[in-house]
């Protein structure tokens, strides 16, 4: 049955698994895209893994491993037809293959960055895109706005702001990107 772990010589052989979160949402080509990704077991328990990322020829383009937790991230600047995958292998180095997301040809990027008392954000999109030229950048904790800026991206690719954290609660914060005229 898929899923379920194999049962072995008085023991369970646990299958791993390799997601990733590109920041932002999806991989957008053209721009320089922050890669998270998580191992696991079939518990859900972290994995250490190894890895090599891959063009759709096979070529190497670098490697990375996981950290704490069997987390890491890694940057990749795709173009518009490009696609990748991985091979890597878990901390009982069995080798496996997994597929990144497929490349978007056009979005906005979004990266956050933790700075003292404060977070730092940047918005990007392609230089040659002019469907985004004013976005929204809005920030929400427990259902609550608690910030919100226009981004104008009609000069430069990239721009971005300051939320500042100390008189927020603790909690999650999330922040999303609209579209000035989809809103």
């Amino acid at each position: 049955i898929a899923g379920i772990p194999k049962y072995s010589a008085g023991t369970f052989v646990s299958e791993a698994s390799l997601h990733f979160f590109p920041e932002g949402g999806d991989i957008v080509s053209g721009i320089e895209n922050n890669i998270a990704f998580k191992a696991s077991d079939a518990y859900g328990a972290p994995v250490k893994i190894t890895g090599i990322l891959h063009d759709a020829s096979g070529k190497n383009l670098l490697e990375f491993s996981s950290g704490h937790d069997g987390r890491g991230k890694f940057m990749l600047t795709p173009a518009t037809s490009d696609a990748f995958y991985v091979s890597w292998k878990d901390g009982k180095g069995l080798e496996h293959r997994t597929a990144l997301p497929a490349v978007r040809t056009s979005g906005v990027v979004l990266r956050v960055m933790n700075s003292h008392q404060k977070l730092v954000f940047s918005v990007a999109s392609q230089t040659d895109n002019t469907a985004y030229e004013k976005l929204i950048v809005m920030a929400h904790m427990n259902q609550q706005m608690v910030y919100k800026a226009i981004v104008n991206l009609k000069e430069n690719f990239m721009s971005g702001g300051n939320i500042p954290t100390t008189q927020l609660p603790t909690g999650i914060l999330t922040i999303t990107v609209f579209d000035i005229n989809d809103m």
